[in-house]
């Protein structure tokens, strides 16, 4: 809605030449990048271009080319020649444009704006202009008002439902997760009322669907801004510097990524964030152990182990090159680093602590993540490791889901090698069929697993825990347990 709207503004129907004046990063924060480009339009950053260079490829290049040509500025301080000005369609896109009620001061400094939620809400706001305070208490609570968080309900339903029908590549499900874990928020935030259950359904199986044919495909896929597959993550940010922290939080989702950076309020630093797949099936000895090893479950010779985390980590590591001094492992949030280190894993287990023991369900999981957001733990640590010039990165080894109990396979004591809430890892002897005839369940092939075991999962929406009971838990192939963020972190002087 909000990237259809910047479309109209841009007169990218019409123009052939187009001069954006965008220092907010709205085109590439609303998704009509992708748009543009897809429509034939070649962009160019004036900002990233000495003007000499730019006036030679300008005349060499650009002047007479038959194409649609997009000239983007994000600084003021950028010349633009005034030939250039004079045959482009100009147009300026900054926040003291786009929302022109709000102080533009306050927008900037919001860590996660949801543009086409702040689009909707100002188009149905008929006060005047706000200042810090109100704008604040806007961004805040009036965004979020019921007629507001409906209509926007409304729009993420009809487009989830429409790209459904559109998925081709791994990106698309990201978007769609994305667009989920907004519309997630609005419910259990108590933002809007709507069922999501047959949604959830619908998104859970098609996404099943495509898993089993294109997940064997993911691990040779490669994305500019985060790894496809979580055990390419240690592979990824070996090449961002040499100090380098990686913290993982544990069963993260993105909708409690979305709630934890909506209630974040401290500055000096910002997140960028993409998204990755978590290795299946999507429990903690699986998909973190392969994260911090950088291996596949299939490579490693204790599979299951997370006994074996610290160690593959430093082994890791040390391979690429560092000293056992430099190399650094900590469980929770706190203490201080040895003066050489140089690379950090992290584990933070406050939301799977939050999710194991949660008895309200999705709200009181929304809610508790908050609490935490709130209490600025995880962003003292972001700090700490800024003022020692580290490069930050979390992620989460998988996400989770709410599931209605169907009941333990009983007798499974002796074949079982693990039992995860939506999953058992069977010995390659048991005879999965039998043991869980009286459950709803698929066989998962072992896909970057070790063959001599064999993997159930649950259907959607179900769980192996006491029949009818309700909670939030993980270890199936849901949308919402495999697609995690992937986030970077930047500091007040970066852009």
């Amino acid at each position: 809605m909000f990237a259809d709207w910047l479309w109209s503004r841009l007169a990218a129907e019409y123009e052939k030449n187009i001069l954006a004046f965008d220092p907010d990063d709205v085109i590439v924060r609303s998704g009509l990048e992708e748009k543009l480009i897809n429509d034939g339009f070649v962009i160019i950053r004036m900002d990233s271009m000495d003007p000499i260079r730019f006036r030679y490829e300008y005349e060499s290049d650009y002047r007479n080319r038959d194409q649609k040509m997009l000239y983007l500025v994000r600084s003021d301080s950028t010349y633009v020649p005034y030939d250039l000005r004079s045959q482009c369609y100009e147009v300026r896109l900054d926040f003291a444009s786009l929302f022109p009620k709000l102080d533009p001061s306050v927008v900037r400094r919001v860590k996660s704006l949801d543009l086409t939620q702040l689009y909707i809400a100002c188009r149905n706001d008929f006060g005047g202009y706000r200042g810090e305070e109100e704008t604040w208490r806007f961004l805040n609570r009036e965004m979020y008002d019921r007629q507001n968080a409906d209509e926007y309900a409304g729009w993420l339903e009809e487009t989830i439902r429409q790209r459904l029908k559109e998925i081709r590549h791994y990106a698309d499900w990201f978007n769609l997760a994305e667009l989920w874990g907004s519309l997630r928020i609005l419910q259990d935030g108590g933002h809007a009322q709507l069922s999501m259950g047959q949604l959830s359904i619908e998104l859970d199986t098609r996404f099943r669907e495509w898993m089993i044919d294109h997940y064997k495909k993911l691990s040779a896929s490669f994305r500019p801004d985060s790894p496809v597959l979580l055990h390419k993550t240690n592979e990824y940010i070996r090449t961002k510097g040499n100090k380098l922290a990686l913290i993982v939080v544990d069963g993260m989702s993105l909708a409690n990524w979305l709630a934890f950076v909506r209630a974040d309020r401290v500055s000096g630093f910002s997140y960028q964030w993409s998204y990755a797949f978590a290795l299946i099936p999507t429990i903690t000895s699986v998909s973190r152990l392969a994260i911090f090893s950088g291996k596949l479950p299939a490579e490693m010779s204790k599979p299951f182990a997370l006994s074996q985390e610290e160690k593959e980590w430093r082994a890791y590591w040390s391979r690429a090159g560092y000293k056992e001094s430099e190399i650094v492992y900590r469980r929770g949030p706190t203490g201080e680093l040895p003066p050489g280190a140089k690379v950090v894993g992290i584990v933070i287990n406050t939301i799977d602590d939050i999710m194991h023991g949660q008895i309200q369900g999705r709200a009181g999981m929304y809610r508790d993540v908050v609490s935490w957001s709130e209490s600025g733990e995880l962003q003292s640590l972001i700090l700490r490791l800024l003022e020692q010039d580290f490069r930050i990165f979390i992620t989460s080894d998988h996400g989770n889901v709410e599931a209605i109990g169907q009941g333990r396979p009983p007798n499974e004591g002796v074949f079982a090698e693990m039992a995860g809430q939506r999953c058992r890892i069977y010995r390659d002897y048991a005879d999965p069929a039998s043991l869980e005839q009286p459950f709803r369940s698929f066989l998962f092939p072992p896909m970057y697993l070790p063959k001599n075991y064999q993997y159930v999962l649950c259907e959607e929406g179900l769980s192996f825990q006491s029949r009818g009971k309700k909670s939030v838990c993980h270890g199936g192939m849901g949308l919402e347990e495999v697609i995690v963020p992937f986030i970077q972190v930047k500091g007040a002087d970066s852009r």
